[in-house]
């Protein structure tokens, strides 16, 4: 299987997601991933999706035609991603933010976030995923997290290959 990106914009009203998503089922594709954005009764959705390519093909094409939806990008596999985490007041100190924040990077975006929260009065500690499509945004990614975490009081874990790489 090969891994997919697709950016469509459907009404924002319920049930729109599903009617997106439900030929990639059809197709036996399998979501990765799903971002999405609301704003002025659209919702962008983001989504990272594998499949085979002919599935892929079958895939967007049944999309394509439904009703008040617009595929507005379709590529191939993402090239670069990497984990963070961070620990502390995640929620308490808006994890809507911190994903705005990253994904305002240039070429990065978070795909996925694994929250943890044993309590809600404690900390508690996000894994992010973020996808960047030049190596370059790598140290932008890194500095927008460091900056995130350094106003928000968090800690912030990064693979020892990304602290090597950006020279930290």
């Amino acid at each position: 299987m090969k891994r997919f990106e697709m950016e469509v914009a459907v009404p924002d009203k319920p049930g729109q997601l599903v009617r997106v998503l439900k030929p990639l089922s059809e197709v036996g594709g399998n979501v990765v991933s799903i971002t999405h954005l609301r704003e002025n009764g659209e919702a962008r959705v983001h989504i990272i999706f594998e499949a085979e390519e002919e599935a892929a093909r079958r895939f967007v094409k049944k999309v394509r035609e439904l009703d008040g939806v617009k595929v507005l990008s379709l590529g191939g596999e993402p090239r670069f991603e990497t984990d963070v985490v961070l620990i502390g007041h995640i929620v308490d100190t808006d994890i809507k933010d911190t994903i705005d924040r990253i994904n305002s990077v240039p070429g990065a975006r978070v795909a996925d976030v694994d929250l943890e929260m044993p309590d809600p009065e404690k900390e508690s500690s996000a894994g992010f995923t973020v996808m960047y499509e030049r190596e370059e945004a790598l140290e932008d990614v890194v500095k927008t997290v460091e900056e995130i975490a350094e106003e928000k009081n968090l800690a912030v874990i990064l693979p020892l290959e990304v602290i090597q790489r950006c020279g930290k």
